[in-house]
């Protein structure tokens, strides 16, 4: 199912975090944003950055709100 809504991945080790918000389905969209950054082709330097030198243990992704669909 669709699920459009309001997103965050935190740098646990550092405390920063990206909020990001999609009208896709958030599942997915955090899911791309992971194959990104494990491919190192994040378009977000600092995150990619941050993703290179803690690894991905380093960060939680989570949904902040759901939004309704379009």
């Amino acid at each position: 199912m669709k699920t459009p809504g309001i997103y965050k991945i935190t740098n646990l080790v550092t405390g920063k975090f990206y909020i990001g918000s999609t009208r896709r389905s958030v599942r997915s969209r955090l899911m791309e944003h992971n194959n990104f950054l494990s491919q190192n082709k994040h378009g977000n330097v600092h995150l990619q950055r941050a993703w290179n030198k803690y690894g991905p243990d380093a960060f939680f992704f989570e949904l902040l709100e759901k939004c309704p669909a379009i």
